[in-house]
C-alpha cells in the first residue's frame, strides 16, 4: 500500500466543491456584485457560451474568451473587492467537502484547486469555509485591484481554461515532488477533461443520473459518481479507496 503523502488531490471548484445551482462563483459575483446594467450583457454572453459548454462542444479558445469577457465586465463596471467579498460571503462548499479536505490534510495529502474562474474568489470562499490553510495551491485567474480595491485588470499568465488544466496539474505535481500517476482529480464537466493526469484517477461528479450519462458519454472520466443528495461523501469514498484507506 502506498503512503497517502505520496498522492495529490486536485479539485475543480464550480459544480464540484460547490453545487451547480446558486453556487458558481463568477455568476454569483456578477449577479450580486455588479449593477443591473450589466445583466443584459451577461445574459447575451451566457446564452451563447453555456449551450456550447453543456453540450461538450466548447473549444479551448471559446472557453478562454468567455472567462476574459466576464472579467472585462468587472473592470468596466468597476467591481470592488468589498462587493465581490460580500457577494460570496454566503457560499458554502458541498456537505462532505470540508470534511474530506481536512482529513486529507491530516494525512499529509497535498491538495489544490484548479479552476477556470478567479483565484481571488476561490481563496475567499475556502477561507469562509475554514479550509484555506489546508489547500496547498490554487490555480485560477488572478485579478488586479487598484489602491481603492477596484478591479482594474487580470494577470494573463494565470488564466486557467479547458486546455491548460492538465499542465497546471503537472505544475502542481512538480512543485510538491509528486508522481503524475499519483494525482487524483475531481471534476464535473468537459472543462475538467485534462484535470490531473491519468484517466483512471479522474473522478466525475454528477448530481443526477442524466448528468452522469452525459459525463460518461464524453469519455473524459475514469469513474462517474452520482451524488443525488448534493453531498460529496460518495466521492470521498472513491478518493479514500484510491489512497488505500478503504478496501477496494
Amino acid at each position: 500500500m502506498s503512503d497517502p503523502r505520496e498522492w495529490g488531490v486536485l479539485y475543480d471548484c464550480d459544480g464540484t466543491l460547490i453545487g451547480k445551482v446558486g453556487g458558481a462563483l463568477m455568476p454569483t459575483v456578477s449577479r450580486r456584485g455588479l449593477p443591473k446594467e450589466a445583466s443584459k450583457e451577461l445574459a447575451v454572453m451566457r446564452t451563447f457560451y453555456v449551450g456550447l459548454y453543456e453540450s461538450g462542444a466548447i473549444t479551448e479558445a471559446q472557453y478562454r474568451h468567455w472567462l476574459i469577457e466576464e472579467i472585462a465586465l468587472y473592470v468596466r463596471y468597476e467591481l470592488k473587492a468589498d462587493d465581490w467579498r460580500r457577494a460570496l460571503s454566503h457560499v458554502r462548499l458541498r456537505e462532505g467537502a470540508v470534511e474530506l479536505i481536512r482529513e486529507l490534510h491530516q494525512l499529509g495529502v497535498r491538495q489544490a484547486v484548479v479552476s477556470a474562474a478567479v483565484a481571488d474568489f476561490v481563496e475567499f470562499v475556502l477561507e469562509v469555509n475554514g479550509v484555506r490553510g489546508m489547500i496547498d495551491a490554487v490555480y485560477a485567474a488572478r485579478l488586479v485591484h487598484d489602491a481603492d480595491g477596484i478591479v482594474v485588470d487580470h494577470v494573463e499568465e494565470t488564466i486557467v481554461h479547458i486546455g491548460n488544466k492538465g499542465s497546471r496539474s503537472l505544475d502542481f505535481a512538480a512543485r510538491f515532488s509528486l508522481h503524475p500517476h499519483r494525482l487524483i482529480a475531481i471534476g464535473d464537466s468537459i472543462g475538467d477533461a485534462a484535470l490531473g493526469h491519468l484517466l483512471e484517477h479522474r473522478i466525475g461528479v454528477a448530481e443526477t443520473e442524466i448528468e452522469a450519462e452525459r459525463l460518461r458519454a464524453l469519455g473524459i472520466m475514469g469513474e462517474v459518481v452520482v451524488i443525488l443528495d448534493q453531498r460529496l461523501h460518495p466521492v470521498s469514498a472513491v478518493v479514500k479507496r484510491k489512497l488505500g484507506l478503504l478496501d477496494p
